[in-house]
């Protein structure tokens, strides 16, 4: 299965959007990021189906969460 990992600097706002997921109907899993693998240095990410990926990213852009970066495994 391919998956989508949302980039995400904060812990706390990784937590957030994951139970905003979850309130739609989507699984998540928060992962920990290799900061040095990522373009702003996040070390938390939320990974999910790249299938769901267009409903995610408009999900969580109206959820005003501040993501760095799509990664694409």
């Amino acid at each position: 299965m391919k998956t989508t990992i949302a980039a995400i600097n904060s812990m706390n706002i990784c937590i957030r959007s994951h139970k905003i997921l979850a309130e739609n109907g989507y699984y998540s899993k928060i992962i920990s990021l290799d900061p040095a693998l990522t373009k702003k240095g996040c070390a938390y990410g939320l990974e999910f189906s790249a299938s769901e990926e267009g409903k995610i990213k408009n999900i969580l852009r109206h959820a005003n969460v501040p993501v760095s970066q799509f990664i694409h495994r």
